[in-house]
């Protein structure tokens, strides 16, 4: 019959669309695919791209289900051990990695006012572990500074004049001003160590005090950079050398455990809501190309490279049995349509 449809016509149109999808042609009119569907996103307008509702619904869905633990975490963590391992190996001073024009800026960022934060200085020196230390360390000096300036028991005091005067004859007395000394010394170490009881946390406080006025001062200033400086000189394998497996692998799981906690906090996932409801009022109007210029966005991806990089992972879904009986099925349904509508009469 004139107009019929011939028999077997929709399974041999599903096979060619699904062989013609993933062919060799197809493949070198991907990258050009990709620039011209780029090129009409840039023309659409924000808002009837991004539905709010929609993605933070996709996003709360996420964390209820676990999405970061089950699946990011274990991917990044298994990347993690292989920079990590990369890293232990390489023999080259950090600053080969940081171009001149950054480090130019880094200094300038070091060099800004106020860049070291008051309160963290203050709790940084006032702790009480940096207090003990200060306290061993005067002790030590003072005590040091009794052996060598006390005028009774110094070489150049009393005691060294009475030998000079008296070599022969000196050894009772010299008993006994040892005995003296000894004397001395035992009730002088408990005086000393109760007088920096209390003027080691007043010493902290005016080092504190001190750190905090000078914290801008251009010998602050030239520390800062001097560590920045001495730490780009640095082997990078040196720098992550003391950072075993173990102590890699805590410190993931406390990063996974604190990013699975903010995200699941409700009033963040309430912030969350707001700031991109916001977003999208603020911009919804402005096409995707008028907002990457407000954002001084002015690159444009390198579609042959992205192509590339990307077509054996999109060959592979279009070759999958799912996508394939879809196209059956979509096939199938043309030509049942072509039917009740009468084109096949």
């Amino acid at each position: 019959m004139e107009g019929a449809i011939p028999d077997g016509l929709e399974q041999r149109l599903a096979s060619y669309f699904s062989e013609r999808v993933v062919s060799d042609v197809a493949a070198k009119e991907y990258a050009e695919h990709l620039e011209r569907a780029w090129d009409a996103l840039l023309c659409q307008r924000l808002a009837d791209l991004v539905d709010a509702d929609a993605l933070l619904a996709v996003l709360d869905g996420a964390v209820e289900r676990g999405a970061l633990p089950g699946a990011v975490f274990p991917v990044a963590a298994e990347l993690q051990k292989e920079v990590l391992a990369e890293l232990r190996t390489d023999e080259q001073p950090l600053g080969v990695y940081v171009p001149e024009g950054a480090r130019k800026k880094l200094d300038e960022l070091l060099g800004r006012p106020g860049l070291v934060p008051e309160k963290l200085l203050r709790q940084v020196i006032e702790q009480d572990v940096v207090e003990e230390l200060l306290r061993d360390t005067l002790y030590d000096a003072l005590k040091e500074f009794n052996e060598k300036v006390n005028p009774f028991f110094a070489e150049w005091g009393l005691s060294g004049i009475l030998k000079k005067l008296s070599p022969i004859g000196f050894g009772a007395l010299s008993r006994s001003m040892d005995n003296v000394r000894t004397e001395f010394d035992k009730r002088l170490e408990p005086e000393i160590r109760k007088f920096l009881q209390g003027f080691s946390r007043r010493a902290l406080r005016k080092l504190a005090d001190s750190a905090v006025a000078r914290a801008d001062a251009p010998k602050s200033v030239a520390l800062r950079r001097a560590l920045a400086a001495w730490t780009l000189e640095q082997p990078v394998k040196e720098i992550v050398a003391h950072v075993g497996d173990g102590e890699a692998a805590l410190g993931h799981q406390i990063a996974s455990d604190v990013a699975a906690h903010v995200t699941a906090l409700p009033r963040v996932q309430k912030r969350r809501r707001e700031l991109l409801a916001a977003f999208v009022r603020k911009h919804g109007d402005r096409t995707v190309g008028e907002l990457l210029a407000t954002f001084h966005v002015t690159a444009k991806p390198d579609f042959a490279a992205v192509a590339r990089a990307t077509w054996p992972a999109v060959r592979a879904v279009l070759r999958s049995a799912p996508v394939r009986e879809r196209i059956a099925l979509v096939a199938k349904e043309a030509m049942d349509a072509e039917r009740a509508s009468g084109g096949g009469t």
